[in-house]
């Protein structure tokens, strides 16, 4: 099995496996941290996992989303792979892309209350409906949080205390302690979880809302998916929990708002490091620091 990372190799396994794409436009589409994507006639998305780990999270995605596509209403999309070839040298998977806005803050505060209030009815719907998926019997099991945030902070240690001053390495150890020594942190009960939602992975329709990119789904706390409506706006986030009916325990809250809400921009700059992208680096720290603010430190 050979992963793409160029887009002359992709190009070619496409045209290999789907022949009737010859008279295309193919382009390449580098915004994908585990695949490379290429997009085609600007109406397709291919995407390539690059190694090992991003192999296995699209064979995990592919089963989830089948199952997503079956229960969800028609004006809530997540992709549908039409395109597929898994199981040859070169693996991909192809699907109609949603068209819409991604839901950035800018895109969020242009909108009027009832475009607003049609956001937060789609997207109870969706974590209503992702969280009640049976995960075991997808044969999936639960991630230990305690080992999953000790990685996570092992990798912040080597890598974004490079980039932090002193101020942000206190407050990101001390973030980290009061996780691992509070018991409140770990009680909830697991759920198939999206693990990536962000305004990028969200995109505003003409009838409802798009969710994309589900390489990261997992079995982890509820709460990890709501993360995104905090950070969004306060108000919307608390309109959004009255709607969610997963189970929501005493904590629920406490865990976004103490320490969930300040995980993505770590992820961020690890990633930016990796890329060498010193630009997305500044961003996610400035991120990292508003998130904090929020957060009342």
């Amino acid at each position: 099995m050979i992963y793409v990372n160029d887009f002359e190799t992709g190009k070619k396994a496409i045209l290999d496996r789907y022949p009737d794409l010859m008279n295309s436009q193919f382009k390449s589409d580098n915004s994908g941290w585990t695949n490379f994507a290429i997009k085609v006639d600007n109406k397709y998305l291919f995407r390539f996992p690059r190694n090992d780990e991003a192999y296995k999270a699209v064979n995990k995605e592919y089963k989830i989303l089948k199952i997503l596509n079956k229960k969800l209403p028609i004006n809530i999309k997540v992709p549908k792979y039409i395109y597929s070839n898994l199981n040859d040298d070169y693996p991909f998977v192809g699907y109609e892309m949603i068209q819409g806005d991604f839901l950035t803050e800018d895109v969020f505060n242009s909108l009027d209350e009832s475009k607003k209030d049609n956001i937060l009815n789609n997207m109870a719907i969706f974590l209503n409906v992702l969280h009640s998926v049976d995960y075991k019997e997808l044969g999936l099991e639960p991630i230990n949080s305690i080992e999953w945030y000790k990685d996570l902070f092992d990798r912040v240690q080597k890598i974004c205390f490079k980039y932090f001053d002193h101020n942000l390495k206190e407050k990101t150890i001390q973030l980290f302690n009061m996780f691992f020594n509070d018991e409140s942190m770990h009680n909830y009960e697991p759920t198939l979880v999206h693990g990536d939602l962000s305004e990028d992975h969200i995109i505003i329709t003409s009838d409802g809302v798009g969710i994309i990119d589900f390489g990261d789904l997992m079995v982890f706390d509820p709460a990890y998916d709501l993360i995104w409506a905090y950070i969004c706006d306060v108000d919307f986030y608390n309109k959004l929990f009255k709607k969610y009916t997963g189970h929501k325990d005493n904590y629920f809250e406490h865990r976004i708002r103490d320490f969930h809400i300040i995980r993505p921009p770590y992820d961020g700059i690890i990633y930016a490091d990796e890329i060498h992208d010193n630009d997305m680096i500044n961003e996610q720290i400035k991120k990292l620091t508003q998130n904090f603010d929020k957060r009342g430190e």
